[in-house]
């Protein structure tokens, strides 16, 4: 769920082999942070590797070696040599070449993050439906909460880490939609599954008499089916009717989308609309569930205290607050790291998305 046009800000037009004896600064060099995006219009803002502007004419630019990318908005010395993800398309993507060593460090780090992702809920599903005294509803939730984290770590980190070491998409248009309708469902479904996990736990130390009646495993199939159905709604939704660019659909594909880049760019509104449906709606039930458990469950704690001894009710009571504290633990550390995100996710476009990129992955990851 990211938007980037921190490889739109400068002139990268298509070159031509023109050889200038004096330069002169072209027209359509600007300066980006006195000028907002919204009031610039397709004449005014270069776009990626083969923009065109000054009424559809490419800017003819010198070429200074075969293969390489001047930067026109600059003088030849101070000109950077650019390389592409595609050398031979004319809509490609600008890719940032990192040091060896800082790519070795990079794909071990995250290598070692999406092990440790696949591997560790891989271990919580296979034990729980391997062991029969697992089958209980809280249990069935939090399966559909480690399958979804499971599913993220192999079906979105993975390739996630290639496009950050790399810079550059290189799975094709098909897959980069897969990508990142998988991206928003399953980040969805982590979120929703922990909140009706947080639902199972209010009936639990709450109404712990009801709670039999109540979290059947009907009742959970369908918290399960739900956060799922909503989750795949959101995200291929989304994606593939391209409600993400609602409103914006010229200024996307003139001057943001590029071959080898495969990034989530959304409006204002998609943004707001997606980060409520998808974390802070969910988020308030989480917050407002366990902040009456924790009361709730204070009072009995000083009731316990009290008493000269502790019936069989009270100790399954005490259990069940044991498990409560445990998983409010993981809903806040997921919370906390998904919270900077969604922030950032719903200002960004209102703030001429100058969020910068390194700053949006460092949130994701």
């Amino acid at each position: 769920m990211r938007h980037d046009l921190n490889l739109c800000k400068r002139c990268f037009i298509n070159p031509q082999t023109v050889v200038f004896e004096a330069w002169s600064k072209p027209k359509d060099c600007m300066n980006y942070d006195e000028a907002p995006l919204q009031n610039l219009d397709n004449n005014e803002l270069p776009g990626r590797r083969g923009a065109k502007m000054d009424g559809g004419n490419d800017i003819p630019v010198p070429k200074e070696e075969t293969g390489k990318m001047a930067d026109p908005c600059y003088p030849p010395a101070q000109r950077m040599e650019l390389v592409f993800c595609y050398e031979s398309r004319n809509n490609s993507c600008v890719k940032t070449i990192h040091p060896l060593p800082i790519r070795v460090i990079l794909y071990i780090f995250l290598g070692v993050m999406v092990i440790m992702t696949v591997c560790g809920n891989l271990l919580v599903t296979v034990s729980i439906i391997y062991f029969k005294q697992l089958h209980t509803p809280t249990n069935y939730l939090i399966v559909s909460l480690a399958v979804s984290d499971l599913l993220l770590g192999l079906v979105v980190m993975l390739p996630s880490m290639i496009q950050v070491v790399e810079t550059c998409w290189y799975f094709g248009d098909i897959l980069c939609k897969v990508y990142m309708s998988c991206d928003v469902m399953l980040c969805t479904a982590s979120i929703l599954n922990l909140s009706f996990i947080s639902v199972d736990r209010y009936y639990a130390v709450i109404h712990p008499l009801l709670y039999r009646r109540k979290m059947t495993v009907n009742v959970v199939l369908l918290m399960i089916l739900t956060s799922w159905g909503v989750s795949g709604v959101v995200g291929f939704g989304m994606v593939f009717f391209k409600l993400n660019i609602l409103g914006i659909e010229d200024f996307y594909y003139n001057f943001v989308a590029c071959e080898g880049r495969c990034v989530l760019f959304q409006s204002g509104l998609s943004s707001t609309v997606s980060s409520v449906l998808s974390f802070y709606i969910p988020g308030i039930i989480m917050i407002s569930v366990y902040m009456k458990i924790f009361l709730v469950a204070k009072k009995q704690f000083l009731s316990i205290q009290n008493a000269s001894c502790m019936t069989s009710a009270q100790i399954s009571n005490k259990k069940q607050s044991k498990a409560t504290k445990t998983l409010a633990v993981i809903m806040g550390a997921f919370l906390s790291c998904w919270t900077p995100f969604f922030v950032c996710n719903v200002m960004d476009p209102f703030i001429n998305y100058s969020t910068p990129a390194a700053l949006f992955e460092t949130f994701v990851w």
